[in-house]
């Protein structure tokens, strides 16, 4: 499964490369991160840094439109889990009603609503338990699409912050004119 996983991971950061230039960037970021949130087993984070990596000027679009992707992908999962309900997703996943993510789950979505799985999704914490539990209790799906996408949006938002910030950090600290100055605003040095 690592080598599925990290063949997959290769296919996604190969698409993004080669599609970098196109005026088509920004939709592909959004399909990556729609497939990503499909897949289940692949992090979005490392994508959509590489995404903003790779062009850092439009860091903020490149947010946004991943936050649209992961948030129809996961809305799509949601749906699905709605579709198939508590029997099937048990005889799929027998060891799931006992997992602490799932208790968790569980636990914050009874006590919070659609509120934990806003919060749920704008954490670095797997989003797949919590998005199970919403899918058995049926909340409104377009409560748990805005959840998902408000959510989402803000942790990418975050993400390609920290990226774009990362980026412009490091190109200054490599710039020859800073090197052995204290200030690099003050002449002496």
């Amino acid at each position: 499964m690592p080598e599925l996983k990290q063949s997959f991971q290769k296919v996604l950061l190969r698409t993004l490369r080669d599609r970098v230039a196109s005026p088509a960037f920004l939709v592909v970021v959004t399909g990556l991160a729609f497939a990503a949130s499909l897949s289940v087993f692949v992090p979005f984070g490392g994508l959509l840094a590489a995404a903003v990596l790779l062009n850092v000027k439009r860091w903020r679009a490149i947010a946004l439109s991943a936050s649209l992707g992961a948030a129809a992908g996961a809305l799509l999962l949601y749906l699905g889990i709605v579709h198939l309900g508590y029997r099937a997703l048990i005889e799929v996943f027998p060891q799931i009603a006992s997992s602490s993510g799932w208790i968790d789950a569980k636990a914050w979505l009874n006590q919070y609503g659609v509120a934990a799985l806003f919060l749920v999704t704008a954490l670095p914490v797997p989003l797949t338990p919590a998005l199970l539990f919403a899918g058995l209790a049926k909340l409104p799906w377009w409560e748990v699409a805005l959840a998902l996408w408000m959510g989402r949006l803000l942790k990418f938002y975050v993400y390609a912050w920290a990226t774009a910030q990362g980026v412009r950090w490091w190109s200054q600290m490599s710039n020859p004119m800073f090197k052995g100055k204290q200030n690099p605003k003050d002449p002496k040095g």
